[in-house]
């Protein structure tokens, strides 16, 4: 029966390189992992997945890279034989252009492989689209499936695999936004690819990293249970941290199980991480399958109280009453923790020195009577005491009941924690508070060509995601479409004006808008209240476009040759510029003889109909009366060698007056010349 059984561990959540900054919790999610990766080898498994959030950055830090791979490199590289096989085509895996997975390449010695999808936390990010797991990939360190390059028609396709009589269809997604999978799921854009022969005779399990369920009525921010109904067998549910190590039938007769693994560190202020950290081993025979859930030992210990002050009637409502009444409170979870501490294994302490102190979280509900305490003031007196003393007070305020008999919600005050999960759990809603903030400047200056949408969509990537060029990229990828659209109605033209270009790139920016909603479903309506359906745009024959320039941004100079001016409506070439003459350096008498005397150096600018006056002899009034005294000096000197060696100069000729040039309308080869330059402004 054992050569049939697969056997493989189970991990989500493990957000390496959390709290990196913190001296005293940086180590834990390294040494909880190295926990997890001892168990993958004590138990002889045959491989490892990991379902998301394997990193807590989407862009770790070196030291962080650094020390996952030397611990990958410890425990999965070795000289083992792997008892299974991959029968299905290795190209369904990012494994950075290799052909093969990492425990099949001739030139590695894996001995446990890992088969890894990413999470919202180190999800792909960029114009190459890569995340760290791509790094680990291409390194050989383990195996990265599950990325989607379209997230509006995803085609899921497993890896197959077999150990004897037992066949795994292994199914996995990384993060894609809860709300687009959400609407894809609706209009049946996701398909799962099941394999042509003997498809009843695999054991079908799906690894997922979303939103378990919609959080609130009417939402879409997440992946309901019922919409995996199929022919899937276990779900293994990643990004929620809240463990469930008991497999649940789906709701609504969903015909699979759920297995929620959880975090494996510390991260939510609630009583939620009070149960020990686990992993689970699962074994595959046939298709029937067994969970074993594994205790992590390595994990700091948590205490966690929720108090209500409105419940103590002895309790004073004065401001050190209550914050003695706290301290109390913490004082006795804190002597609960150091229970949990001896049974920590020494080989983990020393590993992690800090790990003797305990985290503690008190939530704290007042009532509208009651003083606020302030959570800062109040964790300085537990420094190196609790791992976490400025955030030990989770607090909130109860109001009183409003007229209608219902009491409002509570909301939390000064000291609240903030969660190791992203900005805002719902990306959705960072992006509505970001376009709102976008709109307020655009009422002020509106945008001219740039889709506000887009502009959202790469702020939010440069703000949440770290990435440097995401607002480059998209003006770029932007600039390059309306090139393309404007050049297919304008290459056969000969007369072009600037309102007619302005008209095609509105027309483009009002298209882009109206895919926007379209793709997105955005509930708000255009600025100017129209709804317009987006016209499907025809290939553009761009053979003979000419390339944009590579500095799209405006320019303030000079126009050099061959470049082009406006001149009224029409587009028009202007005519060279002659190069400067340089300077002589030669004696100012013998040039005399040669050519008209030297001009003075500086000289207000002398219009057609003006004719030039004479330089003034006195100097300007200067700040500093020491420099004009210096100024008036020189100029002295420089007047009296201009005497005795040059004779006066000549007032110049008047100046003719130019006739204005008539531009003629531009043919249509010159058009090239207007591409080129677009986005150019004088």
């Amino acid at each position: 029966m054992s050569g049939d059984t697969l056997k493989f561990l189970v991990a989500t959540d493990n957000h390496l390189g959390a709290y990196e900054k913190n001296v005293i919790r940086r180590d834990d999610s390294f040494v909880t992992f190295e926990e997890i990766l001892q168990k993958a080898v004590e138990n002889k498994v045959d491989f490892v997945l990991l379902c998301g959030d394997l990193f807590d950055e989407n862009k770790p830090g070196h030291a962080t890279l650094h020390r996952t791979m030397g611990l990958l490199r410890k425990y999965c590289m070795g000289n083992k034989n792997i008892e299974f096989e991959l029968v299905s085509d290795p190209g369904n895996m990012s494994n950075g252009g290799f052909p093969v997975a990492n425990f099949q390449d001739p030139n590695m010695n894996v001995a446990i492989p890992i088969f890894a999808i990413h999470g919202n936390h180190d999800d792909p990010v960029g114009e190459f689209g890569l995340s760290a797991l791509d790094l680990l990939s291409a390194s050989g360190l383990l195996n990265y499936f599950g990325k989607t390059a379209n997230t509006d028609d995803i085609s899921i396709s497993p890896l197959l695999i077999k150990k004897g009589e037992t066949k795994l269809a292994l199914y996995g997604l990384g993060h894609v936004r809860d709300e687009r999978l959400h609407r894809c799921f609706l209009h049946k854009k996701v398909r799962f690819l099941r394999p042509t022969e003997e498809a009843d005779s695999w054991f079908n399990l799906f690894a997922i990293h979303q939103n378990r369920n919609t959080k609130g009525v009417g939402k879409k921010n997440g992946v309901n249970e019922e919409m995996l109904k199929g022919f899937l067998d276990l779900v293994i549910w990643g990004h929620e941290h809240e463990q469930v190590m008991t497999t649940t039938p789906a709701r609504n007769d969903a015909g699979y199980d759920i297995l929620q693994p959880g975090s494996s560190i510390q991260s939510t202020p609630n009583s939620e991480d009070l149960n020990p950290k686990k992993i689970c081993l699962i074994e595959v025979h046939k298709t029937s399958y067994r969970v074993t859930p594994l205790v992590l030992k390595s994990t700091r210990p948590y205490e966690y109280a929720s108090v209500v002050l409105a419940d103590e009637k002895s309790l004073e409502k004065t401001p050190e009453d209550v914050s003695e009444y706290l301290t109390e409170t913490a004082n006795d979870l804190i002597r609960k923790a150091q229970a949990k501490i001896k049974q920590i294994p020494d080989q983990f302490l020393q590993a992690n020195k800090n790990l003797k102190i305990p985290i503690v979280r008190i939530r704290v509900d007042y009532s509208p009577d009651f003083p606020v305490v302030n959570s800062v003031l109040f964790g300085g007196r537990f420094i190196n005491t609790v791992a976490n003393p400025h955030h030990m007070l989770v607090q909130q305020v109860r109001h009183k009941k409003s007229e209608g008999g219902k009491a409002a919600a509570s909301k939390p005050v000064h000291g609240e924690l903030i969660s190791r999960e992203p900005m805002v759990n719902n990306p959705a809603t960072m992006a509505e508070s970001i376009t709102n903030s976008i709109r307020e400047i655009i009422q002020q200056k509106p945008l001219g060509m740039l889709s506000e949408y887009h502009l959202t969509e790469a702020v939010f990537s440069f703000i949440d995601k770290s990435e440097a060029n995401a607002v480059n990229n998209m003006i770029s990828d932007y600039m390059l479409r309306s090139q393309k659209g404007i050049w297919k109605d304008v290459k056969s033209k000969t007369d072009v004006s600037m309102e007619y270009l302005r008209k095609l790139a509105g027309k483009i920016k009002e298209n882009v808008d109206n895919e926007w909603q379209v793709k997105n479903k955005a509930e708000a309506a255009p600025t100017d209240g129209k709804t317009t359906t987006p016209i499907k745009e025809e290939p553009v024959d761009d053979h003979d476009m000419p390339e944009a320039p590579a500095q799209i941004l405006p320019i303030f100079n000079t126009p050099e040759d061959g470049e082009i001016e406006l001149s009224g409506d029409v587009i028009a070439p202007l005519p060279p510029v002659p190069p400067p003459k340089k300077a002589s350096k030669k004696p100012a008498a013998k040039k005399a003889a040669k050519k008209p005397p030297k001009k003075p150096a500086k000289k207000r600018r002398i219009d057609d109909d003006e004719e030039e006056s004479e330089p003034e002899q006195s100097a300007k009034a200067s700040p500093l009366p020491g420099l004009a005294k210096k100024q008036q000096k020189k100029k002295k000197e420089s007047s009296e060698d201009d005497e005795s060696e040059e004779k006066p100069m000549p007032p110049p000729k008047k100046k003719a007056k130019k006739e204005p040039v008539k531009v003629e309308p531009q043919k249509p080869s010159s058009l090239a010349s207007v591409m080129a330059n677009w986005g150019k402004k004088k």
